[in-house]
């Protein structure tokens, strides 16, 4: 069955990110099929009744009156499982390197799995019938199309923090208001020159959550709180 992953909770860092791509990689070095066939890397989605949508709320990702809840949910119905715009920066990390960490991982993982394979292009690989039904039987994959030579990839390799890091800004110009991009450039600069630490909390994020006082500034959000915590 296919890797699923999901990444960005609160406490991802560079070093968790590559933490986890060296584990998969070692996991999947033995298998028949290049890994992008077989890893579905996700963000993690900020939705209602779970801990990170308290996380998300109590840190001012979403707002805390039903009005601005009610925007936030508007945003983000209807839309696609695997669609980036709905994606909440709860690391420390800037938002756009945020975004290079799934490119990323997926191409460390298709290195180090040519490498094994000391750059041989792969061939058909028969798969069986169960294996052709699991992506459509067993739940959502986000399974992505890469440009499936590795001389592609060794010659992205060398500069690769800089190329996805100019395909994710270059993206976001494209669907995000102009200043909206510049804020968040700015804040690229800050964190790459600053050298901002990234925070790491090892604790579970319910933990996190429920250490929280609940107190309610409004009689709505106290008869919420039922519904809040979910599950």
């Amino acid at each position: 069955s296919p890797a699923s992953l999901v990444i960005g909770m609160p406490g991802e860092t560079s070093q968790t990110i590559a933490e986890t791509t060296d584990f998969l990689a070692q996991a999947m070095e033995h298998q028949l099929e290049p890994p992008h066939k077989r890893v579905s890397i996700n963000y993690i989605q900020v939705l209602p009744g779970t801990p990170v949508y308290e996380y998300a709320r109590a840190k001012g990702h979403i707002g805390t009156t039903p009005a601005e809840e009610e925007k936030y949910l508007i945003k983000i119905s209807d839309v696609d499982a695997c669609e980036d715009t709905k994606l909440i920066n709860l690391t420390s990390a800037d938002y756009f390197t945020l975004q290079t960490w799934r490119h990323l991982m997926l191409l460390e993982l298709e290195v180090r799995w040519y490498k094994r394979r000391q750059w041989k292009k792969f061939g058909p690989v028969p798969i069986s019938a169960y294996e052709r039904k699991d992506y459509h039987t067993q739940g959502y994959f986000n399974l992505k199309k890469l440009i499936n030579h590795p001389a592609s990839y060794r010659l992205i390799w060398p500069v690769r923090r800089v190329f996805y890091l100019c395909y994710v800004i270059v993206k976001d110009l494209i669907r995000m208001p102009f200043k909206q991009v510049m804020a968040l450039m700015c804040d690229l600069i800050k964190n790459h020159l600053g050298r901002r630490p990234e925070r790491f909390d090892y604790r579970s994020l319910r933990k996190i959550v429920n250490e929280w006082p609940k107190k309610s500034a409004t009689l709505t959000e106290k008869n919420m709180w039922i519904l809040r915590e979910g599950r």
